[in-house]
């Protein structure tokens, strides 16, 4: 009986245990976005997209991605489907996982409901 509803919670005791951590993620995406955002900004360069400045920060993990992902998935998930997501500015897709990773961690109300 008690290992049944311990196996009923558990999903929920995980997402609990997660949720500060996805709003932590969340919150290093978002400063990682902004510091994006106000270096081409700064730079009046106009956008930089997410490929150009991971070849720039490491060029043998970007090389790598694309060998491990060419060889796992096929070639064809790497060129058109990855590097048009790439393509997007960094601030921009790094915001977008901001926003994935706080909505996910984000702190759920309980609502109780009384029928009389």
């Amino acid at each position: 009986m008690r290992l049944l509803r311990f196996l009923k919670q558990l999903p929920q005791r995980f997402v609990g245990a997660m949720a500060p951590i996805l709003r932590l993620l969340a919150a290093v995406f978002l400063l990682a976005a902004v510091f994006a955002f106000v270096s081409d900004w700064a730079l009046s360069t106009g956008p930089t997209s997410t490929a150009d400045m991971w070849k720039q920060i490491s060029p043998t993990s970007f090389a790598q991605a694309a060998k491990s992902v060419a060889g796992t998935l096929g070639a064809w998930t790497w060129d058109p489907i990855l590097m048009t997501l790439l393509s997007f500015p960094a601030y921009v897709l790094l915001g977008i996982m901001a926003l994935a990773a706080g909505v996910a961690g984000r702190r759920r109300r309980v609502v109780r409901v009384f029928v009389n």
